[in-house]
Protein backbone atom coordinates (compact mmCIF):
# COMPACT_ATOMS: atom_id res chain seq x y z
CA UNK A 1 0.00 0.00 0.00
CA UNK A 2 3.44 2.48 0.10
CA UNK A 3 3.97 2.00 -3.42
CA UNK A 4 0.45 3.20 -4.13
CA UNK A 5 -0.32 6.79 -5.31
CA UNK A 6 -1.66 9.22 -2.85
CA UNK A 7 -4.94 9.68 -5.61
CA UNK A 8 -5.64 5.83 -5.40
CA UNK A 9 -5.27 5.56 -1.64
CA UNK A 10 -7.83 8.22 -2.12
CA UNK A 11 -9.95 6.02 -4.23
CA UNK A 12 -9.46 3.05 -2.46
CA UNK A 13 -10.04 4.35 0.89
CA UNK A 14 -13.64 6.76 -1.25
CA UNK A 15 -14.72 3.00 -2.28
CA UNK A 16 -13.92 1.35 0.80
CA UNK A 17 -16.13 4.14 2.94
CA UNK A 18 -18.78 3.87 0.50
CA UNK A 19 -18.99 0.44 0.54
CA UNK A 20 -19.31 0.24 4.65
CA UNK A 21 -21.85 3.57 4.08
CA UNK A 22 -23.63 1.28 2.21
CA UNK A 23 -23.68 -1.30 4.32
CA UNK A 24 -24.87 0.76 6.99
CA UNK A 25 -27.55 2.36 5.23
CA UNK A 26 -29.04 -1.18 3.85
CA UNK A 27 -28.75 -2.23 7.61
CA UNK A 28 -30.05 0.51 9.08
CA UNK A 29 -32.62 1.48 6.47
CA UNK A 30 -34.26 -1.67 5.67
CA UNK A 31 -35.27 -2.49 8.58
CA UNK A 32 -36.72 0.76 9.96
CA UNK A 33 -39.03 0.05 6.29
CA UNK A 34 -40.35 -2.83 7.96
CA UNK A 35 -41.56 -0.69 11.37
CA UNK A 36 -42.43 2.07 9.10
CA UNK A 37 -44.57 -0.32 7.20
CA UNK A 38 -45.84 -2.43 10.30
CA UNK A 39 -46.74 0.99 12.02
CA UNK A 40 -48.51 2.24 8.96
CA UNK A 41 -50.55 -0.96 9.33
CA UNK A 42 -51.44 -0.37 12.72
CA UNK A 43 -52.58 3.18 12.31
CA UNK A 44 -54.97 2.10 9.22
CA UNK A 45 -56.47 -0.85 11.86
CA UNK A 46 -56.61 1.63 14.67
CA UNK A 47 -58.57 4.33 12.10
CA UNK A 48 -60.79 1.11 11.22
CA UNK A 49 -61.73 0.54 14.54
CA UNK A 50 -62.48 4.37 15.53
CA UNK A 51 -64.27 4.36 12.60
CA UNK A 52 -66.49 1.40 13.81
CA UNK A 53 -66.90 3.07 17.63
CA UNK A 54 -67.77 6.25 15.92
CA UNK A 55 -70.68 4.34 13.96
CA UNK A 56 -71.82 2.20 16.88
CA UNK A 57 -71.68 5.56 19.18
CA UNK A 58 -74.45 7.61 16.61
CA UNK A 59 -76.39 3.81 16.57
CA UNK A 60 -76.73 4.40 20.28
CA UNK A 61 -77.00 8.30 20.05
CA UNK A 62 -80.05 7.50 17.82
CA UNK A 63 -81.13 4.59 19.86
CA UNK A 64 -81.21 6.72 23.01
CA UNK A 65 -83.42 9.59 20.89
CA UNK A 66 -85.19 7.55 19.84
CA UNK A 67 -86.20 5.08 22.47
CA UNK A 68 -89.51 6.05 23.13
CA UNK A 69 -90.75 5.71 19.75
CA UNK A 70 -89.58 1.82 20.03
CA UNK A 71 -91.27 1.53 23.41
CA UNK A 72 -93.66 -1.19 23.12
CA UNK A 73 -96.89 -0.25 24.20
CA UNK A 74 -100.53 -2.19 24.43
CA UNK A 75 -101.58 -0.12 21.16
CA UNK A 76 -98.49 -1.32 18.83
CA UNK A 77 -99.15 -5.27 20.01
CA UNK A 78 -102.87 -5.25 19.02
CA UNK A 79 -101.63 -5.95 14.82
CA UNK A 80 -100.26 -9.13 16.04
CA UNK A 81 -103.17 -10.33 17.74
CA UNK A 82 -106.53 -11.66 16.24
CA UNK A 83 -110.27 -10.77 16.97
CA UNK A 84 -111.81 -12.78 19.25
CA UNK A 85 -115.05 -12.21 17.31
CA UNK A 86 -113.99 -12.80 14.00
CA UNK A 87 -111.05 -15.17 13.74
CA UNK A 88 -111.53 -15.78 9.82
CA UNK A 89 -107.73 -13.76 9.81
CA UNK A 90 -106.36 -16.65 11.31
CA UNK A 91 -107.89 -19.66 9.66
CA UNK A 92 -107.18 -17.59 6.14
CA UNK A 93 -103.45 -17.30 7.50
CA UNK A 94 -103.33 -21.30 7.56
CA UNK A 95 -105.13 -21.87 4.76
CA UNK A 96 -102.91 -19.91 2.98
CA UNK A 97 -100.10 -21.21 4.61
CA UNK A 98 -101.19 -24.68 3.58
CA UNK A 99 -101.58 -23.86 -0.01
CA UNK A 100 -98.07 -22.44 -0.26
CA UNK A 101 -96.55 -25.90 1.13
CA UNK A 102 -98.29 -27.73 -0.82
CA UNK A 103 -100.70 -29.42 1.67
CA UNK A 104 -104.32 -30.26 2.27
CA UNK A 105 -105.61 -28.77 5.53
CA UNK A 106 -108.27 -29.46 7.94
CA UNK A 107 -109.01 -26.81 10.47
CA UNK A 108 -111.31 -26.56 13.56
CA UNK A 109 -111.57 -24.88 16.96
CA UNK A 110 -110.71 -26.21 19.72
CA UNK A 111 -110.69 -25.41 23.57
CA UNK A 112 -107.69 -23.81 24.95
CA UNK A 113 -105.91 -24.73 28.05
CA UNK A 114 -106.52 -23.23 31.42
CA UNK A 115 -103.40 -22.97 33.02
CA UNK A 116 -101.23 -19.26 32.84
CA UNK A 117 -102.79 -16.10 32.20
CA UNK A 118 -104.71 -14.28 30.67
CA UNK A 119 -106.66 -17.47 29.15
CA UNK A 120 -109.61 -15.58 28.47
CA UNK A 121 -107.53 -13.90 25.50
CA UNK A 122 -106.72 -16.98 23.24
CA UNK A 123 -108.54 -19.32 21.00
CA UNK A 124 -107.05 -22.96 20.04
CA UNK A 125 -107.34 -24.27 16.51
CA UNK A 126 -106.47 -27.96 15.60
CA UNK A 127 -105.08 -27.83 12.36
CA UNK A 128 -104.93 -31.62 10.69
CA UNK A 129 -102.35 -31.22 7.40
CA UNK A 130 -101.66 -34.12 5.32
CA UNK A 131 -98.94 -34.06 2.98
CA UNK A 132 -94.91 -34.37 2.56
CA UNK A 133 -92.98 -34.60 5.88
CA UNK A 134 -90.56 -31.15 4.60
CA UNK A 135 -93.97 -29.38 3.92
CA UNK A 136 -95.21 -30.03 7.42
CA UNK A 137 -92.49 -28.86 8.99
CA UNK A 138 -92.42 -25.74 7.15
CA UNK A 139 -95.66 -24.96 7.79
CA UNK A 140 -95.34 -25.81 11.51
CA UNK A 141 -92.04 -23.42 12.09
CA UNK A 142 -93.87 -20.50 9.55
CA UNK A 143 -96.75 -21.23 11.59
CA UNK A 144 -94.86 -20.37 15.13
CA UNK A 145 -92.71 -16.98 13.38
CA UNK A 146 -95.48 -15.40 11.75
CA UNK A 147 -96.47 -11.92 12.73
CA UNK A 148 -99.00 -13.51 15.09
CA UNK A 149 -98.54 -14.45 18.46
CA UNK A 150 -98.81 -18.29 18.20
CA UNK A 151 -98.25 -20.87 20.56
CA UNK A 152 -98.09 -24.45 19.53
CA UNK A 153 -99.64 -26.51 22.10
CA UNK A 154 -99.08 -29.93 20.51
CA UNK A 155 -97.71 -31.79 17.50
CA UNK A 156 -98.92 -35.48 16.35
CA UNK A 157 -97.29 -36.53 13.43
CA UNK A 158 -98.18 -39.48 11.34
CA UNK A 159 -96.76 -41.66 8.62
CA UNK A 160 -99.29 -42.86 6.05
CA UNK A 161 -99.32 -46.44 5.81
CA UNK A 162 -101.38 -49.21 3.75
CA UNK A 163 -103.92 -49.68 5.93
CA UNK A 164 -104.27 -45.93 6.25
CA UNK A 165 -104.89 -45.73 2.44
CA UNK A 166 -107.87 -47.92 2.58
CA UNK A 167 -109.63 -45.11 5.15
CA UNK A 168 -112.10 -42.61 2.88
CA UNK A 169 -110.11 -40.61 5.82
CA UNK A 170 -106.82 -40.54 4.01
CA UNK A 171 -108.01 -40.78 0.45
CA UNK A 172 -105.94 -38.68 -2.28
CA UNK A 173 -102.89 -39.42 -0.16
CA UNK A 174 -99.93 -41.54 -1.26
CA UNK A 175 -98.00 -43.97 0.56
CA UNK A 176 -95.36 -42.62 3.33
CA UNK A 177 -96.83 -39.07 3.58
CA UNK A 178 -97.44 -37.73 6.81
CA UNK A 179 -100.50 -36.58 8.39
CA UNK A 180 -99.66 -33.99 10.74
CA UNK A 181 -102.41 -32.90 13.77
CA UNK A 182 -101.17 -29.40 15.46
CA UNK A 183 -102.76 -27.70 18.18
CA UNK A 184 -102.61 -23.90 18.23
CA UNK A 185 -103.04 -21.60 21.00
CA UNK A 186 -103.78 -17.65 19.17
CA UNK A 187 -103.65 -14.85 20.95
CA UNK A 188 -106.42 -12.42 20.43
CA UNK A 189 -107.99 -9.02 21.16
Amino acid sequence: MNNLSPIKKIIISSVVFALIALLLVILGIVPLFGKIGKISSEIVSIKKDLALFEEDAKKAEHFEENYNSLEITPEKTTVFLVPADAPIEIINFFEDLAKEEELELDISPIAVSKTGQNQENSIGFETQVFGEFANVMKFLEKAETSHYFIEVQKVYLKKISAEDLNSKKYSGLALGQIVGVLDFKVFTK
